[in-house]
């Protein structure tokens, strides 16, 4: 009986430990121009947990530096700025679109094809990391 009650709590906290950090839906990235060194990466995140959480840094095998930036208007002229953190209220969502938020793809190790797949490791300041898959369009 000791032996199937710990192995119940074992299945249990493994479980919660691994849970979700965040709902991630809709990745996707352009396909590169050929000679391209960077790309670009978008989708939506939310929130599901009751505490705000804060996006460190991103991760992916695709790129050498992940970043995430936001498009910001500076004296008339819109322009491309990297946010080092972003914080992420309970329930709330983020869409990481063209001409907002995205995810900014620098040296890439390959040229992003067509129907290509491809992951980025979030890293959040409470230590959990998550995985999300992006898919080239």
């Amino acid at each position: 009986m000791r032996v199937l009650f710990s192995c119940i709590l074992l299945l249990l906290t493994t479980s919660i430990a691994y849970a979700e950090v965040v709902n991630f839906s809709d990745g996707w990235a352009r396909e590169s121009i050929p000679g391209a060194a960077n790309g670009a990466a978008y989708g939506t995140l939310i929130n599901t947990s009751k505490d705000t959480l804060t996006l460190e840094r991103v991760s992916s095998s695709v790129a050498k530096s992940v970043e995430i930036h936001t498009h910001v208007m500076d004296e008339g002229m819109m322009s491309m700025r990297q946010v080092k953190t972003l914080q992420i209220s309970p329930n709330e969502q983020v869409t990481f679109e063209p001409g907002s938020y995205h995810f900014m793809l620098f040296g890439l190790s390959s040229l992003l094809q067509s129907g290509q797949s491809f992951d980025l490791q979030l890293h959040f300041s409470n230590g959990e990391t998550q995985q999300i898959s992006i898919r080239v369009k």
